[in-house]
């Protein structure tokens, strides 16, 4: 018997679950991961020809987190509040939930640091775009 994978999305965002593939349809580069005993692995995405993502879930995994790549508000958007956000836990001024840190964490070192600001702001400046993983 073959269920779809449990999905727990950060902010709003277009998903189909069906058995072990999740299709995203979203405008901005999401990720999608499955807590291990040291943080996440990411899955990596295969571009479709419509323009959405897939991600094959491994079989023995029932739930996965999906975001937008820096969204730590949590809106489906990759904005200016959440670089303030990122850097304010950086500083150690606010302290971020499991999930929000798995969105903060842009490079997918399993690490919070400038370097994911600087990827955020500079893709809000359109200098550098971030990608989907493919």
């Amino acid at each position: 018997l073959q269920r779809n994978v449990s999905v727990q999305c950060i902010g709003d965002m277009n998903y189909i679950a069906d058995g072990n593939v999740v299709t995203v349809n979203h405008k901005f580069p999401c990720k999608i991961g499955y807590p291990n005993d040291s943080g996440y692995v990411l899955l990596k995405a295969v571009k479709n020809s419509n323009g959405s993502y897939s991600y094959t879930v491994p079989s023995d995994v029932i739930q996965v987190v999906l975001a937008v790549k820096g969204d730590v508000i949590g809106e489906g958007l990759i904005n200016i509040g959440s670089v303030s956000k990122i850097y304010a836990h950086i500083r150690e001024t606010v302290k971020l939930a499991d999930d929000m840190l798995f969105a903060a964490d842009i490079s997918g070192d399993g690490h919070i640091n400038m370097g994911d600001v600087s990827r955020l702001y500079a893709h809000i400046k359109k200098t550098t775009l971030i990608k989907w993983d493919t």
